[in-house]
């Protein structure tokens, strides 16, 4: 799942609040849809978010 967060640290009045242009209103998380961790990468199956461990795990390796 891709979301953005509202990370607002609480600047202080006298700094100014940058309102919906600050860095810190909408910040970008990735997180897998299977297991729920936040990770850097996911790979994207049937509308579903999967971190590597989890894509490894749902698609299993067969070897001879």
């Amino acid at each position: 799942m891709i979301a953005y967060e509202d990370e607002c640290v609480g600047c202080p009045p006298e700094i100014g609040c940058l309102g919906d242009t600050c860095p810190y209103k909408h910040v970008k998380r990735i997180y897998c849809d299977i297991c729920g961790d936040e990770t850097d990468t996911v790979w994207e199956f049937n509308d579903t978010h999967y971190c590597k461990r989890c894509l490894l795990d749902a698609f299993p390796k067969h070897s001879l």
